[in-house]
């Protein structure tokens, strides 16, 4: 269980903007604080608000909320998708409300946060985030745009920034590329590490460009919501995330137009899915890349198993303490990497095995549940929250054993049971389809 300090706001409303304070409040004298000082501190402090400057964040902004991060927008990529749609579905509900939380375009663009000062040749982390769907009237952002209040997504209701401030000085430096999408999390398809390049080069920044050529840095796939479905859940199909080590890498021969390999792999050292679960396809495929992990590792072990472990890529899963149909699957997927490592991993080395692929529930400072919208933040001081936990447990696995979900025997068995009856749905439901489509086609004849 995640614990937090402070409550933030509930998912569904709109973040606050936290603006920073300008020099012109202190040369403004005495004389003007005193207009306002019968009104209370509130009034005053309403006052110096007032005279406070939202940053534009359609442009470049550096050391966002003095956290030493810089925050960028980059267009005109090679991927990515076009303009919002009207519609994304025949339900009255699938009509899109994005133009009304943005005047930007999602138009082949992605945002970018960065140090303000980046060293090459110190190691680099990179995060690809896919977010969730953004398109209904109660999604509080259209993805990683601008709101209309200023606001944006990363730093007023995730704090990407300030989690990724707070391991300032613990192991690579973090890069992390916020892909835009639309919709029911659209993100067109794109090949995956030629993605990444393409972004670090099209931000036209001399670190990030260097970075580009080098390819010398790692991979972190990550995914809220819809994203885990429909980018990093493939991804993990793919066998795009085999390996943390280098020289594992598959070889791969240069393309002779562009004169070197294109869609180069990285190594990807952490896959991190927070409510990003969205049924039992999702769970399987999880589930089959953990065995694939777990196969390599167990045949490894007893030669070098810190170097069986060093190759692995930490998995995270996170989902918010509630009632919600995250909280099955993922206590669900728990049972399976548990019992995988009880049947497969040879008793002495279950815990540090177990270190690699955890689940974990966020729950609020007193115990209290986390919404959908509040599980990448967490409910407490925005230094701290899933985002950080994470890339914490990326540097050290063992940092949130206490955290671990564990459910016992008898819930376990209660949620294969429900997922036997939820395929068994499944299947009669395409029986009946098949069913009828056959019917039809046979009275056209």
């Amino acid at each position: 269980m995640v614990a937090r300090s402070r409550p933030e706001p509930s998912s569904l409303e709109r973040p606050v903007r936290r603006e920073p304070a300008v020099p012109e409040v202190a040369t403004r004298g005495p004389l003007l604080l005193d207009l306002v000082a019968p009104a209370g501190n509130r009034a005053v402090s309403r006052f110096v608000r007032s005279l406070q400057r939202a940053p534009d964040y359609t442009q470049t902004v550096q050391d966002v909320d003095k956290t030493g991060i810089t925050r960028l927008e980059v267009r005109g990529l090679k991927y990515g998708v076009d303009d919002f749609w009207t519609k994304y579905g025949d339900d009255p509900d699938d009509v899109s409300d994005e133009r009304n939380k943005t005047k930007e375009s999602p138009k082949h663009m992605a945002v970018v946060l960065m140090p303000d000062k980046l060293e090459p040749d110190k190691p680099v982390q990179v995060i690809l985030h896919f977010h969730g769907w953004g398109f209904r009237k109660g999604d509080p952002f259209a993805g990683y745009l601008v709101g209309p209040s200023g606001s944006v997504r990363d730093v007023d209701q995730e704090h990407w920034e300030h989690q990724i401030s707070s391991l300032r000085g613990h192991g690579a430096q973090v890069v992390a590329i916020l892909a835009q999408g639309r919709g029911k999390s659209d993100f067109s398809s794109f090949p995956t590490f030629e993605y990444v390049r393409d972004v670090l080069e099209k931000s036209k920044v001399p670190a990030l460009v260097d970075l580009a050529t080098s390819e010398s840095y790692s991979v972190v796939l990550s995914a809220h919501s819809g994203g885990g479905s429909m980018k990093v859940v493939p991804m993990l199909r793919a066998d795009e995330a085999e390996t943390a080590d280098r020289s594992k890498l598959k070889s791969q021969l240069a393309d002779k137009k562009e004169g070197r390999v294109v869609n180069k792999l990285q190594p990807v050292d952490f896959v991190v899915l927070y409510e990003a679960l969205n049924g039992d396809g999702d769970v399987d495929a999880v589930m089959n890349w953990v065995d694939r992990q777990l196969t390599r590792i167990v045949s490894q072990l007893t030669d070098s198993s810190d170097k069986a472990l060093a190759a692995t890529p930490t998995l995270r899963g996170y989902y918010g303490k509630r009632k919600s149909g995250y909280r099955e699957r993922y206590r669900w997927l728990a049972c399976r990497i548990n019992e995988a490592i009880g049947s497969r991993v040879p008793e002495q080395y279950r815990q540090d095995v177990a270190d690699r692929f955890r689940i974990i529930e966020v729950a609020g400072p007193k115990g209290e549940d986390v919404e959908h919208e509040q599980v990448i933040s967490g409910t407490g001081a925005k230094t701290s929250g899933s985002l950080a936990d994470a890339l914490l447990a990326a540097r050290n696995p063992q940092s949130d054993r206490a955290q671990a979900v564990a459910p016992d025997e008898d819930e376990c068995k209660q949620l294969k049971a429900r997922a036997a009856q939820r395929a068994k749905d499944r299947a009669e439901v395409a029986k009946r389809a098949k069913a009828a489509k056959a019917a039809k086609e046979q009275k056209k004849q």
